[in-house]
């Protein structure tokens, strides 16, 4: 626990918010600011006894994923406000902090377990977190989050949409620095191989039974944000928060046939029988659901690329938010089986070539996302407007 009053000199502790294996997040006050408001601060403690260099690598980890962090500009994303190391008189070392705006709202862990959610509540959730993630994977150069997961997604009742929280980047390299001291090589993956509890234990910060296998072998590529999606909608689904435990029928009964392949498909354990993006889960929705996600197609800025904010670094190919060809190349070689996740058969898998999961492109403002993609997974094109009026969007609603 802080004793000191002050934070770098600036942000007033209110309260605590919540403790992870990684550090603590408070309520806190920026004392600069003429109208202070609420904000989260988070503090993050590596591991393991730091020191010399191997501590001045966590803190420049740190500081190049915050910088991601903070070329990000999206609603269901809380602002970026401040980065910095602090050592009070009491530290024998110095402290990472990162200062995000604060969203007061209910987790959907919480709202769990009160009541399972609709298909229809699914579907929304889908429809409300697929274009933040298709934003997070289109940006330059691409973000995964790798760690969604239900107590990581907050209802902003002032946006009327959920927020994803805590990205598992920064962790990730703070972690793999205290494990390791060094940035580590990811292996090839195998869903079947073994982990060594060094691996599981100290660089896989995310949580079990939402986290995507490859991420045990220091692998993530945008499918992985996806299969974490999957892997909520079953939790919501069924109140249940470990889906990973639960038999196909547990989380199948009930739903319509395209609803159980939408989340299949999610949810593979082998990436590529898995949807490689959220462009192919849309023409998905769009033909077999009759849900449009929208909007897709808009590249957001990158103030790495233009260098406005951040300064001239690039982003090393090592940080969490690159991806690196040859990893994912190997990801999306190994041999795939021929049943889905908990032992459900594959149907009709998308499969598309590895260069598709590491370049993500930019679509036409002619051409939509839905026909594009379809196009390239041979995907069923939509059918013409003259034929059958367009799906509509379901309304927004807010968290039951």
């Amino acid at each position: 626990m802080i004793s000191s009053p002050l934070i770098g000199d600036r942000y007033k502790i209110l309260k605590p918010l919540g403790r992870g294996g990684l550090g603590q997040t408070y309520l806190a006050q920026d004392s600069h600011s003429p109208n202070p408001a609420p904000c989260a601060l988070k503090e993050f403690l590596p591991q393991g006894d730091l020191q010399g260099s191997a501590l001045a690598k966590a803190e420049q980890l740190f500081h190049r994923e915050a910088q991601v962090l903070r070329s990000l500009n999206h609603p269901q994303i809380p602002a970026y406000i401040d980065a910095f190391s602090w050592q009070g008189v009491q530290d024998a070392a110095p402290r990472l902090f990162l200062v995000q705006q604060y969203i007061d709202g209910e987790t959907y862990q919480h709202h769990l377990q009160r009541r399972p959610f609709t298909e229809q509540q699914t579907l929304q959730f889908f429809q409300d977190l697929l274009p933040v993630l298709a934003y997070l994977h289109n940006h330059r150069p691409p973000v995964i989050h790798r760690d969604i997961a239900p107590d990581n997604i907050i209802f902003d009742p002032q946006v009327g949409k959920p927020v994803l929280l805590d990205f598992g980047s920064v962790k990730q390299a703070i972690a793999k620095q205290a494990a390791y001291g060094i940035a580590q090589t990811p292996q090839r993956f195998s869903p079947s191989s073994k982990t060594s509890s060094k691996t599981s234990s100290k660089t896989i910060i995310a949580k079990q039974g939402f986290t995507a296998p490859e991420q045990a072998h220091g692998l993530a590529d945008p499918s992985s944000d996806l299969y974490a999606l999957g892997m909520s909608a079953i939790a919501l689904l069924t109140g249940n928060p470990n889906p990973a435990d639960l038999a196909p029928h547990h989380w199948q009964q009930g739903l319509s046939g395209p609803m159980v392949e939408l989340i299949e498909r999610l949810s593979h354990p082998y990436p590529n029988h898995r949807f490689s993006r959220v462009e192919a889960v849309a023409a998905f929705m769009a033909q077999r659901l009759g849900v449009v996600i929208e909007p897709l197609s808009v590249e957001p800025p990158s103030a790495l690329a233009t260098g406005e904010g951040v300064g001239s670094a690039a982003v090393p190919q090592t940080s969490v938010a690159a991806i690196d060809p040859s990893a994912i190349a190997a990801k999306l070689s190994s041999t795939p089986p021929t049943s889905g996740p908990h032992g459900t058969q594959v149907q009709a898998p998308v499969r598309m070539a590895p260069s598709d999961a590491i370049s993500p492109e930019i679509i036409s403002p002619k051409t939509t996302a839905a026909k594009t993609i379809a196009a390239r997974a041979n995907l069923p094109q939509p059918v013409a407007p003259q034929h059958r009026s367009p799906p509509k969007p379901l309304p927004p609603k807010p968290l039951p």
